[in-house]
């Protein structure tokens, strides 16, 4: 089986029709500057020929309805390809299932539904369910086709593996994991490869263990304003290269914890993922 894919990945716009300043979770928010964000972020992935864009979740500050109906128009106008997008827990109203309604009416695909085939691989997703009675508790549940032995691509937005003593160490604040994550990576724990793409964190950063590696992405919100590309690529191996463009200058706080480019291959005898390359880019707008 041969093939590749590119996809280009945003995490956590925050996004509000009226914003209130002052928001922050490692670094001051930038309301103002989130659209013309989005707009380099569309003209990259136009550029680097990406053939689908994933939104790792947190789309929206408030979950409300006009504010989510305002970026999906955006998203849409910004970009004239195919878009895919997991909620975040920013995006679930406490009441009103708003999330999927709107995204299925801006022609916005929702793999954590029914996964997109793609050449060689299949792209699914974690669908993220509040516990009841709890503000800031969930649990999710992974869509898997359950006959594809393809290796597979799994958009969340929570972090299946924890990465909290990896943040904490690095001086950085962590927001939880979601409550069945141990019980979500036995069931992705297959041998089937699988890559794992998550916001949440606010942080760029990888981490690797058994069949699944997982890449976690920075916000669009606040330094250091990522966008990514990531390309899966089979043939006589299979390898995912992530490329992160900032699209800001460096933050006091920088929760960058990889390079800008990294190389990750497949092993299948031992089934495990190995690094193979890493170079650090400008970090620079150029």
């Amino acid at each position: 089986m041969n093939g590749r894919v590119r996809l280009g990945v945003l995490a956590d716009l925050h996004f509000e029709l009226n914003p209130i300043g002052g928001r922050s979770w490692i670094n001051e928010y930038d309301p103002d500057g989130l659209e013309a964000r989005l707009q380099e972020a569309a003209q990259y992935f136009l550029e680097t020929s990406v053939g689908l864009v994933l939104v790792l979740g947190d789309l929206v500050e408030a979950g409300d309805e006009a504010s989510l109906v305002r970026l999906f128009e955006l998203l849409r106008a910004s970009l004239p390809l195919p878009i895919a997008a997991v909620p975040g827990n920013h995006d679930l109203h406490p009441v009103h299932r708003y999330f999927d309604t709107l995204a299925d009416r801006h022609s916005i695909l929702l793999p954590a539904h029914k996964p997109i085939p793609q050449t060689a691989i299949e792209v699914t997703g974690v669908a993220i369910i509040r516990i009841p009675d709890s503000a800031d508790l969930f649990r999710g549940d992974v869509a898997l086709s359950g006959w594809s032995r393809k290796p597979r691509l799994v958009a969340s937005h929570f972090p299946l593996l924890s990465e909290d003593d990896r943040l904490a160490a690095a001086g950085l604040p962590y927001p939880g994991d979601l409550v069945d994550s141990t019980e979500l990576v036995r069931r992705l724990s297959d041998g089937i490869p699988t890559i794992a793409l998550n916001g949440h964190i606010h942080t760029r950063c990888t981490t690797a263990a058994r069949s699944i590696l997982q890449l976690g992405f920075a916000s669009l919100i606040e330094p250091p304003f990522d966008c990514a590309t990531v390309e899966v690529s089979i043939g006589s191996r299979l390898t995912v290269e992530r490329r992160s463009r900032r699209l800001g200058p460096v933050a006091r706080i920088d929760p960058v914890l990889v390079p800008d480019r990294e190389l990750w291959e497949w092993c299948a005898a031992e089934a495990v993922w190995r690094s193979r390359f890493v170079m650090a880019l400008p970090t620079d707008r150029g």
